[in-house]
């Protein structure tokens, strides 16, 4: 994924943390990934970084290889479904400082990945969601029809009355008043989400549709 415009941002963000926790859905050929891990490096004595894709590239895989880390930096990569990874990550208790999603671009994924945020993100999280606006903001895109891309990890179709990553966003946002639309970060497709001051809600929200 490629958040044109807001690497800057990041940084000026993440300088401000100690021991940044970053969490990234959907890293296709790591156009964000790789500079962000090295960002970390360069800057960071301790952090972590945790990648989810359905298909990790061997371009990739590669590169990451080569990354030169401190000897308390993580960098943990999980090859399989956004859907099947963040229970996983709640229910250890991670809370990430940022959040980067661009998994699957369709209603029915992005409702549920958003569902995790209460309990993966703390009062100060960031969450950037890519493709709040553009082609994918009203209809839906399926990896596992894309070819290449599908294989046993990727999500199947599931019919929805709602279609699109900014309608699944809006939907989630009306459902949980604690969040809100923050000022865009730069202008592009991503859309800024963090929490409104007060006490955080306790619970997972349920996905509607």
């Amino acid at each position: 994924m490629a958040y044109h415009g807001y690497i800057p941002h990041i940084k000026t963000f993440l300088a401000q943390i100690p021991e940044p926790r970053i969490l990234e859905v959907g890293l296709d050929k790591g156009i964000t990934t790789i500079p962000l891990i090295a960002h970390l490096a360069r800057s960071h004595t301790k952090s972590l970084y945790f990648g989810i894709d359905i298909h990790l590239q061997e371009a990739l895989k590669l590169t990451l290889g080569f990354l030169t880390l401190a000897e308390k930096q993580t960098v943990q990569i999980y090859e399989g479904n956004s859907l099947e990874a963040l229970p996983k990550l709640a229910a250890e208790g991670i809370q990430f400082d940022l959040i980067l999603l661009d998994g699957d671009h369709n209603y029915y994924t992005v409702i549920r990945e958003l569902g995790y945020l209460d309990t993966l993100t703390h009062s100060g999280s960031v969450v950037i969601v890519d493709d709040y606006h553009g082609r994918w903001a009203q209809r839906d895109l399926w990896y596992s029809e894309r070819e290449g891309w599908g294989g046993v990890r990727a999500t199947p179709r599931q019919e929805t009355e709602l279609q699109g990553v900014g309608t699944a966003v809006d939907a989630w946002i009306a459902e949980n008043p604690h969040w809100e639309l923050s000022t865009p970060l730069a202008q592009g497709e991503p859309a800024v989400l963090k929490r409104r001051p007060g006490p955080p809600s306790p619970q997972l929200s349920q996905p509607a549709g």
